[in-house]
This record gives C-alpha cells, sequence and structure tokens, in this order.
C-alpha cells in the first residue's frame, strides 16, 4: 500500500485543528497527520490552560465548569450559562472551587477551576408560560454552534423529529403538564445527543397534531384538563420554538405542521367552527414563523415552515437528499388498519401525499411501520400524550409514549428510535 505524503502547505492548512479533525478534511489516516507533523516538525494547535465544560443532564440539570489560569469565581460560571442562554437567576447553585500546578505549553502555570451544579428552581405554569417569556428567548439567546453545517464533510442524510399528539393540557395514566413537558425535554436532549454523535445534513420537525388536548373533543375534559385554553396553547407555542432554535444549530430546519382534530377550532362539541385550517396547531405555526423571521439574523442555519394548502390538510415535501415525505395527521382513515386504503385513494386523486415515499401519520397514539406498494412506507407514530384510560381499561393495550425519530437517506427510513 503507497504512503500518503502531505506537502508542508497542506499541513499549514490545517494547522488550526486537532490531528483527527485534520485528516478529516485533508482525507487521511490521523496517523498520517501525526506522522507527518513529527516529520516536519510542525505541531498542531497546543493546548493551554484555558477550558469550559457545559452538560445538560436528562433531568434539566446543568454542570458547568471553567479553568483559566487566573482564579475562577461564581460569576464566571454565570458568564458561561448566558452565553449559552440560560438565566442564571431561574437556577439554584452549589459550587466547588480548586487550583493546582500543571505543566503547559507556557511553562509550569498554576491553574484555577471552577465547579458548579444548576438546578431549574420550580415555577408555577402562570409563570412559566408567558408570551413574554418567548420573546425574552429571542431576545437574549446567543448561538452555541458557531458554523453552519458543512453537507461536504460527511454523507447526507436527514434527521426527522415527530412531533405528534402531546395533547398539552390533558391528565391521564401518565401525569398531567408538567409530566408531559418532562418527557417532551427529554425527547429534545435524546434527540440532540443522536446529532452530536452523528449529524444532520437536514432537520425535519414533523408536527402531526393534536398538539393540545382542547375542550371540545369529549365531555370530560372540563373537568379533568390541567390548563385553560390559552395556555394550552402557549405551552405548544413555547415547547416548539424552544426545540426548533436548539435545532437550528445542527443544520437547516423544516417545519411541517398539519390540521388535527384536537387542535381544531370548536364552537359546540365536536362542531368546527369553520374550515379545517381553522386549527390552533397551524396558528402556532404561523406565530413560530413570524418569531423566527425577526430572528433571522441571529440564526446559525435556516429554518422554513410548510403548511397544507387552504382547505387541504395533507403535504409532501421532497427532502434535501430526495425522499418524497408525506404528512398527515389521520383522523380521516378513521381507524390505523384503513391507511393504506386512504393513501390509495389519495394517490388516485393525485393529492398532495399521492408521490410520497413515506408516509408520516400522528393520532393513532403508536408506533407501527408498514411496507406498501412499491418500497414505499407508512409509519404511524407514538404519541407525547399522558395516556388513554379509556382505552388501556378496554382494551389493555398500553403504548410507549415519546417522540419518534429517524433517518432518511434514499426512500428508506433508518435509525430508528422513540426518543
Amino acid at each position: 500500500m503507497t504512503k500518503t505524503t502531505l506537502t508542508p502547505e497542506q499541513l499549514a492548512s490545517v494547522a488550526h485543528l486537532s490531528s483527527r479533525k485534520a485528516a478529516e478534511k485533508l482525507g487521511v489516516g490521523k496517523s498520517t497527520i501525526n506522522d507527518a507533523r513529527a516529520k516536519l516538525g510542525t505541531p498542531g494547535p497546543q493546548r493551554s490552560g484555558k477550558s469550559s465544560v457545559f452538560e445538560r443532564n436528562l433531568d434539566g440539570s446543568l454542570i458547568i465548569e471553567s479553568t483559566d489560569s487566573i482564579p475562577q469565581s461564581e460569576a464566571d460560571i454565570l458568564d458561561r450559562m448566558r452565553q449559552r442562554g440560560f438565566d442564571p437567576e431561574r437556577y439554584s447553585f452549589s459550587y466547588r472551587f480548586s487550583e493546582w500546578e500543571a505543566q503547559t505549553a507556557d511553562g509550569v502555570q498554576t491553574l484555577y477551576a471552577a465547579r458548579a451544579g444548576a438546578v431549574e428552581r420550580k415555577q408555577s405554569a402562570a409563570e412559566a408560560l408567558t408570551a413574554d417569556d418567548i420573546y425574552a428567548y429571542l431576545d437574549n439567546w446567543v448561538p452555541i454552534r458557531g458554523e453552519a453545517t458543512d453537507p461536504d464533510v460527511f454523507e447526507p442524510n436527514v434527521f426527522v423529529f415527530c412531533f405528534a399528539d402531546p395533547q398539552f393540557g390533558k391528565t391521564d395514566l401518565n401525569g398531567g403538564t408538567e409530566a408531559t413537558i418532562a418527557r417532551f425535554n427529554a425527547s429534545l436532549d435524546h434527540a440532540c445527543t443522536m446529532l452530536d454523535e452523528h449529524p444532520a445534513t437536514q432537520i425535519i420537525w414533523a408536527d402531526l397534531g393534536d398538539g393540545i388536548e382542547n375542550f371540545c373533543n369529549t365531555t370530560s375534559q372540563r373537568q379533568t384538563n390541567d390548563l385553560n385554553l390559552v395556555e394550552q396553547v402557549r405551552v405548544l407555542r413555547r415547547l416548539q420554538m424552544q426545540g426548533i432554535m436548539r435545532f437550528q444549530e445542527y443544520a437547516p430546519v423544516v417545519h411541517v405542521s398539519v390540521p388535527s382534530n384536537h387542535s381544531q377550532n370548536r364552537v359546540t362539541f365536536q362542531g368546527p367552527a369553520s374550515t379545517a385550517h381553522d386549527d390552533w396547531g397551524l396558528e402556532v405555526q404561523q406565530q413560530l414563523n413570524e418569531l423566527v423571521t425577526a430572528a433571522a439574523a441571529q440564526l446559525t442555519n435556516t429554518v422554513t415552515f410548510i403548511t397544507p394548502d387552504e382547505h387541504l390538510e395533507s403535504v409532501s415535501f421532497t427532502t434535501g437528499e430526495g425522499t418524497r415525505l408525506g404528512f398527515v395527521h389521520g383522523h380521516r382513515a378513521t381507524r390505523q388498519t384503513g391507511l393504506e386504503q386512504w393513501w390509495a385513494g389519495q394517490s388516485l386523486g393525485r393529492q398532495p401525499t399521492h408521490d410520497a415515499d413515506i408516509l408520516l401519520v400522528g393520532h393513532f397514539h403508536n408506533y407501527n411501520i408498514n411496507s406498501v406498494g412499491d418500497g414505499r412506507y407508512i409509519i404511524t407514530t407514538p404519541s407525547l400524550d399522558n395516556g388513554s384510560s379509556w382505552f388501556t381499561v378496554q382494551r389493555g393495550n398500553v403504548a410507549t409514549a415519546g417522540v419518534l425519530t429517524f433517518r432518511v437517506r434514499s426512500r428508506f427510513p433508518e435509525s430508528v428510535r422513540i426518543a
């Protein structure tokens, strides 16, 4: 095997990179970089005593570490939180400080470190769910990642986040709104971990409907809901905004939203106020669009919004790598086993999803994937909501709650997980 020889010019172009990053950029092995640097006497970037660590745990708590050649203090920890977009006033802290002598590139130095654990203070729903908080989040947000995704670095792939049926305001077997929010935050953290490990060239946020519980779907909702209608809409908007802002740090985001039965604006019991687009989920998407447009200068990657044409309830979109995705809530199919027939009718009528490779469906609150037709797939997604006691009592079935995530490559769904 012929060994790759690197020129001084090539090494100079990656002098600021680690051996691993330099190898990726030049398309060679890490050992080739190390051997060439040793031979030509051109070491890579030298580490200093200055460093910073910022970790977010699944329960929402934070670990912040700060190391430098000057004494570290509580103020340094708080500054690092603000740089990452976190408000220190919302957290309780425990601190630990230390110092030691270490050999660095500049000789023996005394280094100082501060480590803090931060736990978010409990807030009431009224305190946490205000429109002012959403605007303040945008005004104070600072991008964590400093550069846009380079699609040439890795094989193109699309990451899909199926945000389906959270039904904020609903209380049932798995708790109330607070439990749903915790479930969403855990799913979002899990998704970001997967994106850290395996980057994507595009992220699809599939809002498949039933974002709120509403009050006109069942007769018991007035007694069981823990949020009024306005609060349900606020939660839906705020959490999606939080997710979009985190995802756009990784890659361009496409937000897709479709009408649904629970989010439909109703004036009587199960009585629609007007058209299918008189829908709280679509209204929240419009608000998100306006907020993101106002903050466009602060974004690392672009965010675009897609919704069905007027009077229609489904929509399709072609990803950057060429797969056609279809989106629909699913309540028009009446039963899960009828989805294939429903989709066949859409194809005959040349409706928006007729040429989709993968059809994404909410509404049925459980994960299922069917291969249909000529290499096409129907994926029904799990829900984020708090369960359905009437169904469990009647049938005994309990579905796993969470967010379905998967990758799309060459019209095929892969790496499917419930986060």
